[in-house]
């Protein structure tokens, strides 16, 4: 994961990576040469900061702890490749977004359909979050499934094998 003096460097020296008010300026020609030629490059984090700031309800005055936030939960879940950056991505925004909505549910001076459509999009938010965290383990086991038995009961008139089992039946 590179540090946060590393993205900015990178966003800045990138020649066609410029950004107005934390908005990327998109030009398909740089596009195309980046992703031929780096892959998951500067541009592609500057894209993936800017979409992760717009969903962390910082303001302009608290944007380093919006920084600091996004780049912390970022590291803490490692994402492996560009598949798994975007869906962290998706991932801390939901999060974001489901704890604007609690937040709201918790102000005391709202009638009670507003109480009850913030805990609902919250709860719905929240739902969806495990659900990434299930396609994100999903996708980082490649849907290998593995079955660990620790402890086996025997009664007194079983067998019991060790080993594998062949189920072929033989024939004559």
């Amino acid at each position: 994961m590179k540090t946060l003096t590393q993205l900015q460097k990178a966003k800045t020296s990138t020649p066609g990576a410029a950004r107005a008010d934390s908005a990327f300026v998109y030009n398909p020609d740089l596009k195309k040469m980046t992703d031929l030629l780096f892959g998951d490059g500067p541009i592609y984090t500057a894209v993936l900061e800017a979409q992760l700031l717009l969903t962390s309800g910082f303001s302009e005055d608290s944007r380093e702890a919006g920084i600091g936030f996004t780049t912390a939960a970022f590291a803490s879940i490692a994402p492996r490749d560009g598949l798994e950056r975007l869906l962290v991505a998706q991932m801390i925004g939901c999060h974001n977004l489901a704890m604007a909505f609690m937040a709201r549910a918790a102000s005391n001076d709202q009638p009670s359909e507003a109480l009850d459509k913030n805990v609902s999009r919250a709860t719905r938010l929240m739902d969806m979050f495990v659900s990434q965290i299930g396609a994100l383990k999903s996708y980082r086991s490649r849907g290998e499934q593995k079955v660990r038995v620790e402890h086996v009961h025997v009664n007194a008139s079983a067998q019991a094998v060790v080993g594998c089992l062949n189920t072929e039946s033989k024939k004559s």
